[in-house]
C-alpha cells in the first residue's frame, strides 16, 4: 500500500471526528440544511427546527440560532422551537455552524376546500347541493399562498388530491377534482395538498363527507302563487282548503328536476295506492269535500337509473274539509280511506 493511499484512508477514518468539531474540512465540507417539523406548518403553529447533513447532526455540536435577527437558545437536542406567525407572515430562522450560515424562511399558508355535489336542489336554495350515492362530486381547493400583499397563481402550485388516503388526482394548477360520492351509510375523507413550484409555500385541507340519503320535502302547490317553497308542509299540519295539490321536491336526488323521467313516485293515502299521474308524477291532489280528519299521505321515491335512491316518507295531515261538521257535532273518521278522494275533482 502506497504512502499516499494510506494517508487518504487515515483522513477518511478521522473525518467524522473532525467534522463534528470543526464542520468544515477543505475538500470534505458537509452540506447542511435546516429542517422544520412539521414540514408544512400552519399559522400560529409551533415548529421545531434542527440541522441535518450527510455526516452532521445538530446534537454533535453547538450552533448559534436567531429568529428575525434575535438570538435564540437551542434546546437539548441542538434545535429550537419557534411559533409561526399568522398566515402570510414570514418567519426567518438563521443558524451558524462553524463557517456555514444557514437560513430557512417559512410563510404559513392555508388552503380552503369546497365540495359540491350533483344532487337536485329547488330554486332559491341557499345551501350547497350534496352528492347522493352513485353520483360524482366536484371539489375545489382555494390556496392562500404568498406573503401579506402578494399571492401565488394556481398554475404555479402543485395539487395532490386524495380520497380516503388514495391519490385520485394530481397536477400543476389542478385546483379542482371530480370524485365519486360517498357510499350510502358510509363516509369518505377528501383531502388536498398544495405546494408552490418553488417550494416556499405549502398547505393542506381535508373534509369528511357522510353518505347522504335523498329526501322528499312536501310543499303546497297553490294555483295562484305556485309551489310554496318558503313554507314546507310539516308532520301533523292542518289543511284548510277543500282541495289541495301537494308537490314532493326530491332534495339531493340524482335528477335534473322533480319531473325527471328517471324518478319514480309511488303515492298512497291511508294505505291505499294512488294511480300514477304520468304528467305530474311528483304531485298529488287530495279532495276533502266530504271528509275530514287525519289522512296519512305516504310517498316512496326511487330511481330507474340509480338503484341507490330509495326514500320512504309519510305525513299525517289533518284536513278541515267541508265535511268536518255533521249532525250532532260528530266528525267523520279517516279510517276509511275512500273519504279522501285523489285527483282534481
Amino acid at each position: 500500500m502506497t504512502r499516499a493511499l494510506l494517508s487518504t484512508l487515515l483522513v477518511l477514518l478521522a473525518l467524522p471526528v473532525f467534522a463534528s468539531a470543526q464542520f468544515s474540512i477543505p475538500g470534505f465540507e458537509d452540506h447542511l440544511t435546516i429542517t422544520a417539523m412539521p414540514l408544512v406548518p400552519g399559522p400560529n403553529e409551533f415548529v421545531h427546527f434542527f440541522i441535518e447533513g450527510s455526516i452532521f447532526s445538530s446534537q454533535n455540536a453547538d450552533a448559534s440560532w436567531s429568529v428575525h435577527g434575535k438570538a435564540v437558545e437551542q434546546s437539548g437536542d441542538g434545535g429550537i422551537d419557534v411559533q409561526m406567525g399568522a398566515a402570510g407572515e414570514e418567519t426567518v430562522v438563521v443558524a451558524t455552524v462553524g463557517s456555514q450560515t444557514l437560513t430557512r424562511t417559512i410563510v404559513p399558508a392555508t388552503v380552503d376546500i369546497l365540495v359540491e355535489g350533483e344532487g337536485y336542489t329547488p330554486p332559491f336554495f341557499k345551501g350547497r347541493p350534496l352528492a347522493p350515492p352513485g353520483t360524482t362530486l366536484r371539489a375545489q381547493a382555494i390556496p392562500h399562498f404568498g406573503s401579506i400583499g402578494a399571492s401565488v397563481a394556481n398554475d404555479k402550485i402543485m395539487f395532490t388530491w386524495r380520497q380516503n388516503g388514495t391519490v385520485v388526482a394530481s397536477g400543476k394548477g389542478r385546483a379542482t377534482a371530480t370524485l365519486s360520492a360517498p357510499p350510502l351509510f358510509g363516509a369518505d375523507t377528501i383531502s388536498v395538498e398544495a405546494r408552490s413550484q418553488d417550494g416556499a409555500y405549502a398547505g393542506s385541507a381535508s373534509v369528511r363527507l357522510p353518505g347522504i340519503d335523498p329526501v322528499a320535502t312536501l310543499y303546497v302547490h297553490h294555483p295562484l302563487v305556485g309551489i310554496k317553497y318558503y313554507d314546507a308542509v310539516l308532520e301533523g299540519g292542518s289543511v284548510e282548503d277543500v282541495e289541495t295539490t301537494f308537490t314532493a321536491v326530491p332534495y339531493f336526488a340524482d335528477a335534473r328536476n322533480p319531473s325527471d323521467p328517471g324518478l319514480i313516485y309511488e303515492w298512497s293515502v291511508n294505505g291505499r295506492a294512488v294511480p300514477k299521474d304520468t304528467e305530474s308524477a311528483g304531485e298529488i291532489t287530495i279532495n276533502a269535500d266530504s271528509a275530514s280528519g287525519v289522512a296519512q299521505l305516504s310517498l316512496t321515491l326511487s330511481s330507474s337509473v340509480n338503484f341507490f335512491l330509495h326514500a320512504e316518507q309519510s305525513w299525517n295531515l289533518r284536513f278541515l274539509g267541508a265535511g268536518s261538521a255533521f249532525p250532532g257535532g260528530a266528525q267523520q273518521s279517516s279510517s276509511d280511506s275512500s273519504i279522501f278522494r285523489t285527483g282534481v275533482q
